[in-house]
This record gives structure tokens, C-alpha cells and sequence, in this order.
């Protein structure tokens, strides 16, 4: 039996424990969940008081699992992988009926922009749409795809190379859209609407050490070069959507209509003139009628919101 203080642990505390663990940063793990950092916070303290345990220690923007806190990830990472295997199970349907959409969806991205749209009119055509969605990086999700864990994948454009290395996966722009470039409100540049790429050429460029992010850096040099020079980068010591927490006013990050973080509230957002980028609908080329239907389905819809 479960001891009655603990009853009221949910889910959603334990995957943001979990993402806080693997970030070692609240704002990150708010991002990649779609929900606000003082929500982390309380709900990780509620944890906390709700265990007895001091799970994280605090050291300014960063935060380290203690090491109580380090033996509850091990457990309940492998516990969470062991009840999502139980749910599928449970969830699949008898008699031939075909089985829920799994998509992926990059962990960065904004989704209620592009992807909720999308799924409520899919509803308007199915009485009972079968879905579930899969936050992740772009680069772990392809593999995901080609393996058949997951169904329909979107990443950004910048992958589309990596894409092209698995000959049994397909894909289209569902949503081109030019650059952005995220700057820090006291930056120069901040003060222009719109911006050129020749403009940002002595500004250094922010860079995660994600390892997706190899393809990233691959198709920005040469985004720069065609511009004619080189791009002088800062690396930044955090993953993924991190990359955000590494913007000064003297540097800048490249991104793009559907990765904009607008939680942050000391950034700002300029459109670069005559630059191109968007979201990749990834999937399988073997991949079932169900899951034709709905990619026919996106490329209507998509065709239409342009």
C-alpha cells in the first residue's frame, strides 16, 4: 500500500523532477513543459515536503540533484519508463482497431502556435481522434521515428540533412517561415524592426553543446557564408533551448517563428530579412493508412494557414 502522504504525488511532479534533474535548471525544465517556473518551483517543493527529502540544491541559476535526490532520479526514471510500457499495453485496442498517433515534438518549441491548431481540426474530421504527443530534442527523435516509436515527428529545418541520412524516413516543410534573431533588449541591433544577415556578421552567434546541434551549426555556417563571411560563435554550456540563458547584449541567437521563448521577458525578437527556416513533419516511409491519412490531412491544413 501507498503510505497516505504520498497519495497525492502526481504525475506531472514527477516527470518536472525529473526534467529539473536532467536540465539543472527550473526555467528550462517550465519551458520543455509548457508551464511557468514558479509552478517548478512549487510543485518540486511540494515533492520535497511531500518526501521529507531535500531533493535539489540551489547555486544561482543552476540546480544539483542532492544525493537523495540523485538515488530518486535513477528509480523513478526507470519506474516512469517501466508505467509509460504498461500504459501502452493497456491502451491497445482489440479486435484489429487501429492504435493512437504517437508524435514527437521538439521540446523547445511553442506548439500551441502549430501543432494544437492542427489537432483540433483533425477533431473536426474524426468524432475520436487518437493522439498522443512525446516531448524531446530534435536529433533523439528521429531515431524514435525510424525505430517506430514514434509516428510523426516535427524539428526544425536545420535537420532536414540529418533526415536524408535515414532512408526510411520522409518529410516535408509544413510551416516555412523566415529567421528571427534573439537579442537582449539592451542590444544595438534591438533597436531595428527587421534585420539583415550582413548586419549581424560581427555579433557573435549563441551556440548549445546539444548534441543535435552539430546539424545546427552545420546549416548556419552556411547560411553565413552565403552571406559572405563566417560566424563567430559562443558556445554555451547549456543544452537545447538553454541556449536562451547565454544571450547578452552582445551576442545573439538564430531562431525561428515556432522556438520563440516568450517567458523571458529581457529578450526581444527581430526578423531577418531574406532568410528562410520552418518545421520538418518527419515520418516513416513505411508507415500505416491511419498515418497517411493524417499526414494528407496536415499538408491540406498547413497549405491553407499559409
Amino acid at each position: 500500500m501507498i503510505p497516505y502522504e504520498w497519495l497525492h504525488i502526481e504525475m506531472m511532479q514527477i516527470e518536472l523532477f525529473l526534467r529539473c534533474a536532467e536540465n539543472q535548471n527550473f526555467s528550462r525544465a517550465a519551458a520543455s513543459m509548457h508551464v511557468t517556473p514558479g509552478m517548478v518551483s512549487k510543485r518540486i517543493g511540494a515533492l520535497e515536503a511531500s518526501l521529507g527529502v531535500k531533493l535539489f540544491t540551489r547555486d544561482q541559476n543552476r540546480v544539483f540533484l542532492t544525493e537523495a535526490g540523485k538515488n530518486l532520479y535513477t528509480d523513478l526514471k526507470r519506474i516512469a519508463g517501466d508505467f509509460v510500457e504498461a500504459a501502452e499495453r493497456a491502451r491497445k485496442k482489440e479486435g484489429g482497431q487501429e492504435q493512437p498517433i504517437l508524435f514527437g515534438l521538439c521540446d523547445a518549441t511553442n506548439i500551441d502556435r502549430y501543432f494544437l491548431p492542427l489537432m483540433y481540426s483533425f477533431e473536426s474530421e474524426d468524432a475520436e481522434p487518437a493522439f498522443r504527443i512525446r516531448l524531446q530534442k530534435s536529433f533523439d527523435m528521429l531515431n524514435e521515428i525510424s525505430s517506430g516509436q514514434i509516428d510523426i515527428g516535427f524539428a526544425p529545418l536545420f535537420m532536414e540533412k540529418a533526415v536524408q541520412q535515414h532512408q526510411d524516413l520522409s518529410c516535408f516543410l509544413a510551416l516555412p517561415s523566415p529567421l528571427f534573431a534573439c537579442l537582449a533588449e539592451n542590444s544595438p541591433l534591438a533597436q531595428k524592426e527587421i534585420l539583415t544577415m550582413e548586419e549581424l556578421k560581427d555579433t557573435p552567434f549563441v551556440i548549445s553543446e546539444a548534441p543535435e546541434d552539430y546539424w545546427y551549426l552545420h546549416w548556419l555556417t552556411g547560411l553565413c557564408r552565403r552571406h559572405g563571411f563566417t560566424p563567430r560563435i559562443d558556445r554555451g554550456m547549456i543544452g537545447g533551448a538553454g541556449a536562451y540563458l547565454q544571450v547578452t547584449k552582445d551576442n545573439l541567437l538564430i531562431t525561428d517563428k515556432y522556438y520563440h521563448d516568450f517567458r523571458r521577458h529581457s529578450f526581444v525578437f527581430r526578423e531577418i530579412r531574406g532568410t528562410e527556416s520552418g518545421l520538418l513533419m518527419i515520418w516513416r516511409t513505411d508507415c500505416s493508412g491511419q498515418i497517411r491519412q493524417f499526414i494528407n490531412h496536415a499538408r491540406k491544413f498547413y497549405r491553407e494557414l499559409k
